[in-house]
């Protein structure tokens, strides 16, 4: 057992300063200052770590590591359409070699920065055995695409065996998950999102993302000459107005969806997100790269659509470091707290995941994969958490330091 102490604890309770007692991975005691500490604090290996903030780990709810060797190649930004095509331009130059060591590059940038669940997208599903192999924790999503209504069976049904073939390691969940309304047909989407209902499953799906996955479904825009070149079909027959209507009639949309983008949204999509109770996953810097918008983040906020955040992938940002996630949130949204930024990267991400309790708060019974940070006098913490701070320090490493 470990007891370590801290100027300020960031607990639900809101900042505090005393210390929290660890043992195997897990919080066994939160202890204010000027409260009596349970007897086990007493026989614990005792760290001060001064003046210092003790957080919870941050949950980045949406990734795709399986991409991260596209940094070296990334499509230009700017235009989703042209990025698209790029995009699968480079697909032929794909070496798994390559791309496994460029994982295991970016899964341990996440971990040293704090990083302690993910939310990760996979198509090809080799990056569960190194994420296995981690100290991150979390979801892999296997992702389906496939608009041939004729094939929906048989494409649900060919995911599920793959999935089955994997080995699932330790504080590791796999499941499946449609891309995005205007890539998967209405009967695999409710195929997806009935599976997710009966096995209490997480899901997760692309979601108004861009004007030109509106402008498909219309019909219209760039995307049906691609989808043509592509062989992959002429725009659906229906008459949703957006994908967020598309989701909904599919039955995808519910408590334990992580909705990611949720950028193209009218009134009505709002009021569909919030009667949903659906958690909207930002990715702010990925928009950004890729000019789509921004999302109406307060106006979401304000509904009670609770909020979570998501680096994407190396393909169309920098890096999957969730702190300048955070730091470029509050850039473009000064109107939205810090507290709820910071809420959104922990308690947000682990509600999105289906691991809410395990990670997001320091509580007992919580995972002890927190994060320690030097807090300067005076400093509000969460100002602090939303600044990207460079240095930062794991609980885990603490508590396996034996000296």
């Amino acid at each position: 057992m470990v007891f370590i102490r801290c100027s300020q604890l960031l607990t639900p309770r809101g900042p505090l300063s005393g210390g929290v007692l660890v043992d195997g991975g897990q919080i066994l005691a939160v202890c204010a200052d000027g409260e009596p500490p349970p007897a086990a604090v007493l026989r614990a290996r005792q760290v001060d770590l001064g003046e210092c903030l003790i957080a919870p780990g941050l949950v980045n709810a949406h990734t795709h590591i399986e991409l991260s060797w596209m940094a070296a190649q990334r499509p230009s930004g700017g235009d989703y359409s042209g990025w698209l095509r790029e995009l699968l331009a480079l697909q032929p130059s794909f070496s798994e070699p390559t791309a496994r060591e460029a994982a295991r590059v970016e899964i341990a940038k996440l971990e040293m920065r704090g990083t302690v669940a993910v939310g990760d997208i996979g198509n090809d599903l080799w990056v569960a055995e190194l994420l296995a192999q981690s100290d991150l924790e979390g979801v892999l999503f296997h992702e389906l695409l496939g608009r041939d209504e004729a094939r929906a069976e048989a494409t649900f049904s060919a995911a599920e065996a793959r999935l089955a073939a994997l080995t699932t390691a330790a504080g590791w969940r796999h499941t499946l998950a449609p891309h995005a309304p205007h890539t998967v047909s209405p009967t695999l989407l409710g195929l997806l999102a009935r599976r997710a209902r009966r096995l209490g499953a997480p899901l997760s799906i692309h979601l108004a993302e861009s004007q030109e996955e509106a402008a498909f479904l219309r019909g219209e825009g760039p995307f049906v000459e691609l989808f043509q070149e592509r062989n992959f079909g002429a725009p659906p027959a229906t008459s949703a107005r957006s994908s967020t209507a598309v989701a909904a009639a599919a039955g995808v949309l519910m408590a334990n969806t992580a909705a990611v983008h949720a950028v193209q949204l009218d009134d009505e999509d709002l009021k569909l997100l919030a009667r949903s109770k659906a958690t909207v996953v930002s990715c702010p810097r990925s928009n950004d790269y890729l000019g789509v918008g921004q999302p109406r983040l307060a106006e979401l906020l304000e509904a009670g659509v609770p909020l979570a955040l998501g680096t994407d992938s190396l393909a169309s940002a920098p890096d999957l470091d969730l702190f300048a996630e955070m730091q470029f949130l509050r850039q473009q949204h000064p109107q939205i707290a810090a507290q709820t930024v910071v809420q959104a990267a922990t308690a947000g991400g682990a509600r999105a995941l289906g691991l809410e309790d395990r990670f997001g708060q320091i509580a007992p019974g919580m995972s002890s994969a927190m994060i320690a940070i030097e807090l300067p006098e005076g400093a509000d913490p969460y100002e602090l958490l939303c600044s990207n701070p460079k240095r930062i320090q794991t609980v885990r490493s603490i508590e396996r330091d034996k000296g």
